[in-house]
C-alpha cells in the first residue's frame, strides 16, 4: 500500500513539475527596444498557454492595458527601469522582463522646414512661425508647442539686435526685423522653450539660420 502511495505521489509531483516547466511566455515591444514616458507603448505577448491563464503586471505605478487578444500597451510617467511580469494563473509560474523607460526626445526647431542651414530672404519673409519637429525615425505621433523664444540678428557688418517672442507665431516686431535682414546676415533663434507631453518645460536647442 505504501508503494502505491509513494508511486502516486511521484506521478503527481512529476506532472506538476512538467506543467510548470512547460510554461513559456515572451514580450515583444512593437516599436522600439525601450519604452517612452507619456505615450502608449504597444507590445504583444506570445505564450504556449492560453492568454486567459496569464496575468500581466508591471511595477512602479506603470499601467498595462489589454487592447485586443495578445496586444497590450504600456503607460509610464517617469523614466527608469520597469519590470513586467507574466504569471501563469493555474501554476503560479512567473517570468519577468525588464525594460528601460526614457523621456520623450527633444524636438528641433525649424522655419520653412529648414533647420540649422541657410535660406533666402524671400523664404524668410514667407514664414509665419517657428515650428518644432521630431526626427522622422521617431515612430510616435506627438507634438510640442513653442512657448517663447528670442531672435538674435547679426548683420553682415556685425551689427546686433535681439527681440523676444511669445508663442510660436512671429510677432509684428519679429516680421519687421526679418524685413530689415539681407544676404549674409545670421539669425540665431535661442532661449526656445516649449510645452510637450512631458510635464516639464522643454528647452529646445538653438536654431541658426544663414541668409543667402
Amino acid at each position: 500500500m505504501k508503494s502505491i502511495i509513494i508511486f502516486a505521489s511521484f506521478l503527481f509531483f512529476s506532472a506538476q513539475s512538467f506543467g510548470q516547466a512547460s510554461f513559456t511566455a515572451a514580450i515583444q515591444l512593437t516599436k522600439n527596444n525601450v519604452i517612452y514616458t507619456q505615450v502608449d507603448n504597444p507590445f504583444s505577448i506570445q505564450a504556449n498557454v492560453p492568454l486567459s491563464d496569464i496575468e500581466c503586471s508591471i511595477n512602479r505605478n506603470g499601467l498595462i492595458i489589454n487592447q485586443t487578444h495578445n496586444w497590450f500597451i504600456i503607460r509610464v510617467t517617469e523614466p527608469g527601469y520597469y519590470a513586467i511580469s507574466l504569471t501563469q494563473k493555474s501554476t503560479g509560474m512567473k517570468t519577468t522582463y525588464t525594460f528601460r523607460a526614457k523621456n520623450l526626445p527633444i524636438p528641433f526647431a525649424n522655419i520653412s522646414n529648414v533647420s540649422n542651414d541657410s535660406i533666402t530672404t524671400n523664404q524668410l519673409l514667407g514664414t509665419e512661425e517657428l515650428s518644432l519637429s521630431y526626427l522622422p525615425a521617431f515612430d510616435y505621433s506627438i507634438t510640442a508647442e513653442v512657448i517663447s523664444f528670442s531672435v538674435h540678428r547679426i548683420s553682415k557688418d556685425n551689427k546686433r539686435s535681439e527681440l523676444n517672442n511669445y508663442g510660436g507665431a512671429f510677432s509684428n516686431e519679429i516680421k519687421e526685423l526679418f524685413k530689415s535682414c539681407s544676404r549674409d546676415d545670421i539669425l540665431i533663434f535661442k532661449k526656445i522653450f516649449a510645452k510637450g507631453l512631458d510635464p516639464d518645460t522643454l528647452k529646445i536647442p538653438d536654431l541658426i539660420i544663414y541668409l543667402k
